[in-house]
């Protein structure tokens, strides 16, 4: 019985730090184009994208020059392969509007994902055209 409380007890403070570690990084990116998080239109230019609580469950996105331009999202975990080797932000092009879908953090090896918003999956069912993936560098601060 206490070999499996020590069990519970580390994997609680293991994912504990790995929480706290997540909540501390902040990234800049600058986004050349106008894009959407989930149905929140915003325009190009320089943003911080931040957790919203422990982990990055919830997300916000938010401009540097205008803080009345930001956007949340909730995301769930994707991938889980190797850790991804540099820090981006993940858009779908549909059409001549983006949307941004996923976040990597490099030496992470999951992924966030973004769920599509009713724009994105509305916008890509009434137009013949493959989601294009575009994506935009960012910085871990």
């Amino acid at each position: 019985m206490k070999a499996l409380r020590s069990i519970a007890l580390g994997s609680c403070l293991l994912f504990a730090a790995a929480a706290a570690h997540a909540q501390g990084i902040t990234l800049r990116a600058n986004i050349p184009f106008n894009f959407a998080v989930g149905d929140q239109a915003l325009p190009a230019g320089e943003y911080v994208v931040q957790p919203a609580g422990a982990g990055w469950a919830t997300l916000i996105i938010r401009s540097c020059s205008d803080t009345s331009k930001a956007a949340s999202a909730i995301t769930y975990a994707s991938g889980g392969g190797n850790p991804t080797h540099k820090t981006q932000l993940v858009f779908h092009r549909v059409g001549q509007k983006y949307f941004l879908s996923q976040i990597q953090v490099e030496g992470d090896s999951l992924g966030r994902q973004l769920t599509k918003s009713r724009a994105e999956a509305e916008l890509a069912s009434n137009q013949d055209v493959n989601n294009a993936v575009v994506l935009a560098e960012a910085v871990t601060r």
